[in-house]
């Protein structure tokens, strides 16, 4: 019988029941299973249990890998809220997002130590995972799906980053759609380039740790490098943005790569050009072109089978999820009108922390609400599309 999953610890802990000795991470020369995954977590868990309560923010400030992971589910064991930080992060833009969310501890390494302003930290909040020597927690402090589980900053490319509060609802209701369509199974293996503090890319994580399958890290970004990666690995899936697969479009063709079944775009439009290089050098490959927003994670995605008729379409609305398009009156636009894209769905975050007036800007009722159902929020994106006579925008 299977594991019930009502929050993002129990990801970690469901596939650690069900299928202990099956490889959860590849990290470089290291495999770890998800018993042993599990084990490292309960141990940052009782850390963290011991330091803070349920509720405090918790920055991981770590490379993609075992440790950054074990962190993460560890922060979520003992009920903390987690906040990826970029590594590549300039200080003053590591400061502000420690600040802002208040973060009651770090775990890092000495390597990043010159990024954390220690004199703005509490006494001992600087946790070095390498000297980290701890029992495991015995059982994970309670929690409910929609608690917080944690910030997403914005990367501030407008302003200041934002934290976008995600509750455990929110992240596995992301998880669970993606890992649906993009047909995910315990035999997946996913090549994790994709910074983890990016909404894009811990949802890549959190939905292969969905389907029980495995992570596989790969830090370099150069695109030789990445296709050695996918070969030696035999990955089977590799999301990216487009600057990313334009680097890769020319390596791909240079090495056979069978066992990759698919890849993914989104943050940005991939050129069609780019789009038909990369089918020429991998003809197998199912592609899939997707949008998404932080607020809401995931909202479109092509089906790969209309990729070649609708090479610059973002698809239409992901499962459980509906995507309206309304114009300055919140009137729907009729097929070929440009409008707003308006999310309603499960993904649709808690709101900007500490941030009661954005938040009521982006985040407002559902000005045409079906009838019958419960007042609800949806996310105005900000950004404008179109519809075919299809349903499919662009």
């Amino acid at each position: 019988m299977d594991t019930p999953t009502y929050t993002v610890a129990d990801l970690l802990t469901a596939n650690a029941d069900r299928t202990p000795d099956h490889t959860a991470v590849i990290d470089g020369p290291t495999r770890i299973s998800y018993a042993e995954l599990h084990d490292r977590a309960r141990r940052c868990a009782r850390l963290v249990a011991r330091r803070v309560g349920p509720g405090d923010r918790i920055a991981i400030l770590l490379p993609r890998g075992v440790d950054a992971l074990a962190a993460y589910f560890g922060a979520h064991l003992a009920g903390a809220v987690p906040v990826f930080v970029h590594e590549q992060l300039r200080p003053r833009q590591v400061g502000h997002i420690m600040a802002h969310a208040d973060a009651r501890l770090v775990f890092t390494t000495t390597r990043h130590h010159h990024l954390l302003d220690a004199e703005a930290l509490p006494g001992g909040a600087i946790v070095d995972v390498d000297t980290l020597r701890e029992s495991p927690l015995p059982t994970a402090v309670p929690r409910i799906g929609r608690d917080v589980a944690g910030l997403i900053y914005t990367s501030g490319s407008t302003g200041t980053a934002k934290g976008v509060t995600v509750s455990h609802d929110n992240l596995l209701a992301g998880a669970t759609i993606v890992r649906d369509y993009l047909h995910l199974n315990s035999r997946d293996r996913t090549l994790a380039v994709l910074p983890w503090s990016f909404d894009y890319g811990l949802n890549q994580v959190l939905a292969t740790f969905a389907a029980g399958a495995t992570v596989v890290t790969q830090r370099s970004l150069f695109g030789p490098d990445i296709c050695r990666a996918l070969a030696a690995t035999e990955a089977t899936g590799l999301a990216g943005v487009s600057s990313l697969w334009s680097a890769l479009a020319g390596p791909l063709g240079q090495l056979p790569l069978p066992a990759l079944r698919y890849i993914t775009n989104s943050g940005g439009p991939l050129a069609p050009a780019t789009i038909e290089q990369i089918r020429t050098a991998q003809r197998h490959l199912d592609i899939y072109l997707m949008y998404g927003l932080t607020e809401a994670f995931r909202s479109t995605y092509l089906d790969p089978a209309q990729v070649a008729d609708r090479p610059t379409s973002i698809g239409r609305a992901i499962p459980n999820t509906e995507i309206l398009v309304l114009d300055d009156g919140a009137r729907p636009c009729p097929p070929g009108v440009t409008g707003e894209l308006v999310h309603r769905g499960p993904t649709v975050a808690l709101g900007y922390w500490n941030d009661p007036d954005t938040t009521a800007t982006v985040f407002r009722p559902h000005p045409r609400p079906p009838v019958g159902v419960p007042a609800e929020t949806v996310v105005y994106s900000g950004d404008y599309v179109r519809a075919d006579a299809d349903g499919y925008l662009y």
